[in-house]
C-alpha cells in the first residue's frame, strides 16, 4: 500500500470529527421542519431562523458525507492491486472496519425501537421513518438491518450500507476509472449536478465521490493537490452558498446551486484542515476526538430525535429564535456526552467498543 505523507495524514484525522459533527446537525434538521408552521414570532425572526439553520443544515454540513465518501474511496484505492488475493484480503478488512458495525447498530436500534413501541409512555417520543417494526414481516426484518430495498431502520447507515456495496463493487470501479477516469468521473457528475438519478438503493453521491477518491489514488496525487487554489474556492463556495441558502432547493435550478456549492466547497474544506493543523493545540485536539467519530456517527440517531421532541415537548409553542437555538444547541450537547461516553466504553470495554466501532 502506497503510503501518505506525515501531514496528509495527520490533516485527514483532524478532519474526521469535524466532518461527524457536520453529520450531526444534519440531522438535526427536523427541528425547523417540525416547527415551521407552528412557530411564533416576528417576520425578522422567522428569517433569520430560517436562513441560519439552512446555512448549516442544508449548506456547509452538507460536505460532510461527499468527503467522507472521498476519503473511503482513496484509502480503498491507495495501492489497488486488481487480484484475487488483494481483492479478498480488503473484503475481509471491511467485514470488520464496516459490516460488523452496520449489522450491531441496526440490529440494536431495531430492539430499541420495538422495546419503547411497546412501552405506553414511550411510543410517543419515538416513532419509525417506516411503519412500526411491530408490524414487521421476517423479510421486513431483514431489511430493516441490511437495507436492501429501503434505508436501514438507523437510517443515516446508508452511508455505510452503500460504502460496503462499493467495496464489494471495487474492482468494477477500478478498471472503469482505470480506463475511462476522468471522463466516467465527468458523465457522473453531470447526473449528479442536475440531480438526476432514478435508482435509490444507492446513492449517485456515493458512487461520484468514492469514484473520485478512486481517482486521485490511482492518480498518486494528495487529496490536498487543491490547495493553492483556495481563494477561488473560496469565493466561489461563499457565492453559491448565500444563492442556496437565500432561494432553497424546490427545483431544478435550486438543486443545481445547491449541488455546485457541495462541489466547491469540497476543496475548501480540505484546505480547513491544513489551517486547523497549523495550531499545534487545535490538531492535537483533532486528532485526540477522532477516534471518537464513528461512535458518535452511529450513537447519535435516534438519540437525537428523543432529544428533540422531548425539548419541543416541554417548550409546547417556541418562537422562532428558540428553534433557532434548539437546532444548534441539541446536537451540541448531544456531540459532547457521546463522545464522553465513547471514552468511558472504550476504557471499560476496549475490545467491545472496538468491534461496535470497526476498530477505530
Amino acid at each position: 500500500m502506497k503510503q501518505i505523507s506525515k501531514s496528509d495524514s495527520d490533516r485527514l484525522s483532524a478532519i474526521r470529527f469535524p466532518l461527524i459533527v457536520g453529520v450531526v446537525y444534519i440531522h438535526n434538521y427536523d427541528v425547523f421542519t417540525n416547527t415551521k408552521n407552528v412557530a411564533t414570532g416576528t417576520a425578522w425572526q422567522e428569517a433569520f431562523a430560517y436562513f441560519s439553520i439552512h446555512l448549516m443544515a442544508q449548506g456547509i454540513a452538507r460536505l460532510a458525507v461527499p468527503i467522507f465518501f472521498i476519503i473511503s474511496g482513496y484509502f480503498l484505492f491507495l495501492g489497488f492491486k486488481p487480484n484475487q488475493q488483494s481483492y479478498l484480503i480488503e473484503i475481509k478488512k471491511r467485514i470488520k472496519t464496516l459490516f460488523v458495525p452496520f449489522v450491531f447498530w441496526n440490529t440494536l436500534v431495531l430492539a430499541f425501537t420495538i422495546a419503547v413501541q411497546l412501552s405506553s409512555s414511550g411510543s410517543q417520543l419515538f416513532s419509525g421513518r417506516f411503519k412500526s417494526p411491530l408490524e414487521f414481516t421476517p423479510y421486513e426484518y431483514l431489511d430493516a438491518i441490511l437495507g436492501l430495498q429501503r434505508k436501514p431502520i438507523a437510517y443515516h447507515f446508508w452511508f455505510i450500507r452503500d460504502l460496503i456495496v462499493l467495496c464489494i463493487a471495487s474492482p468494477a470501479i477500478y478498471f472503469i476509472v482505470k480506463k475511462a477516469g476522468g471522463y466516467f468521473i465527468a458523465a457522473i457528475f453531470c447526473f449528479w449536478l442536475f440531480d438526476f438519478w432514478p435508482q435509490t438503493t444507492l446513492s449517485l453521491d456515493g458512487i461520484l465521490f468514492f469514484s473520485v477518491g478512486c481517482w486521485v489514488a490511482l492518480r498518486q496525487k494528495s487529496l490536498f493537490a487543491l490547495d493553492m487554489h483556495a481563494p477561488f474556492w473560496a469565493g466561489a463556495y461563499l457565492l453559491t452558498l448565500g444563492v442556496s441558502t437565500t432561494i432553497g432547493e424546490h427545483d431544478l435550478q435550486g438543486r443545481f446551486i445547491h449541488n455546485l456549492g457541495i462541489a466547491l466547497g469540497i476543496p475548501l474544506a480540505l484546505y480547513a484542515s491544513g489551517l486547523a493543523c497549523k495550531s499545534e493545540s487545535i490538531r492535537t485536539k483533532l486528532i485526540q476526538l477522532a477516534p471518537a467519530s464513528f461512535f458518535v456517527y452511529a450513537a447519535h440517531d435516534p438519540a437525537i430525535g428523543l432529544f428533540r421532541k422531548i425539548a419541543l415537548k416541554t417548550l409546547g409553542t417556541p418562537n422562532h429564535l428558540t428553534v433557532a437555538v434548539l437546532y444548534f444547541f441539541i446536537p451540541a450537547v448531544l456531540i459532547v456526552l457521546l463522545t464522553f461516553m465513547y471514552k468511558g466504553l472504550n476504557r471499560a470495554l476496549p475490545k467491545f467498543t472496538s468491534l461496535i466501532t470497526g476498530g477505530r
